[in-house]
């Protein structure tokens, strides 16, 4: 059987491009995203710690609130304004609402919008 020279080339190059640019797509993509998600696990982290440690003394729900934006700014997490923290006094505990945003550009005007929202119960003595 003779092989035909035309049909033996390789790879194109218009694939091999096309290939290198979705590789390059999707690493900006995951460069953007991941210290997001990483912030929003230090967020995570931080309320759950909030609920376990039961040694916090927080009279009052502004107190606590203060509490919880200071630990973010230790964390460096920056997506969270000071207006999307709530903390309301229920019975027995502080019941803490952090929702927010993070807007992200992605390439020239393309933009992607993620929404993030965590709740806890901090007990208070």
């Amino acid at each position: 059987m003779i092989n035909n020279p035309r049909r033996e080339r390789g790879a194109m190059a218009l694939s091999v491009v096309g290939s290198l640019l979705l590789f390059a797509f999707v690493i900006i993509f995951a460069g953007k995203l991941v210290p997001v998600y990483l912030e929003h696990g230090s967020v995570k982290s931080m309320l759950a710690s909030f609920e376990k440690n039961t040694t916090v003394e927080m009279h009052s729900p502004s107190a606590l609130r203060n509490r919880i934006l200071q630990q973010l700014r230790i964390n460096s997490v920056t997506h969270v304004a000071i207006g999307d923290v709530s903390v309301v006094r229920g019975h027995n505990s502080f019941e803490v609402d952090i929702s927010y945003q993070a807007k992200l550009p992605l390439i020239r005007n393309i933009e992607l919008l993620l929404s993030f929202s965590e709740q806890a119960e901090i007990p208070f003595n």
